[in-house]
């Protein structure tokens, strides 16, 4: 009887990782660092001519600053969007939490990435074109980063 439960849990073992990547978990402790790379886009390209929004692609990095990729494991982001004055961050206008469960995308012209509309921030009348962001990275071994960009569009 012992033996068989020792077959199915060598079993598991083995199934496991191909199917839910856990073996890339192991990247996770490797992560020193975290940025983003913010872009416009088309939210509603059927409706939308212009940009209409930004995408958000969160990057997590090592020691080396090596973009670490993941799939099949959750990680949390915190975004906040801030206008900037003396390229110091100033005024909150926009703050959402996104899960990514993959950095990559199947398909290589799509990213995994937070979206938010520009219609959704609240930006001052006489703000600047570009922002701050903020991002935070809850890491699935507990650990919590933080990490900044200078160049987002706050609207088109």
């Amino acid at each position: 009887m012992e033996a068989k439960k020792l077959l199915i849990f060598i079993f598991i073992l083995g199934i496991l990782p191909g199917c839910l990547n856990i073996g890339n978990a192991i990247e996770f402790s490797q992560v020193t660092h975290i940025g983003a790379i913010p872009f416009m886009t088309k939210l509603n390209s059927s409706t939308s001519k212009n940009f209409d929004g930004v995408c958000i692609e969160p990057l997590l990095l090592n020691a080396e600053n090596k973009h670490l990729e993941w799939t099949g494991v959750p990680v949390t982001f915190d975004i906040e969007i801030y206008t900037v004055k003396n390229d110091i961050k100033d005024k909150l206008v926009y703050k959402k939490d996104g899960i990514i469960v993959n950095s990559m995308n199947d398909n290589s012209f799509e990213t995994s990435g937070i979206f938010t509309s520009f219609a959704d921030m609240d930006v001052p009348r006489g703000s600047s074109k570009f922002g701050m962001l903020i991002i935070t990275a809850h890491l699935p071994d507990g650990r919590t980063l933080t990490g900044a960009s200078g160049d987002i569009a706050l609207f088109p």
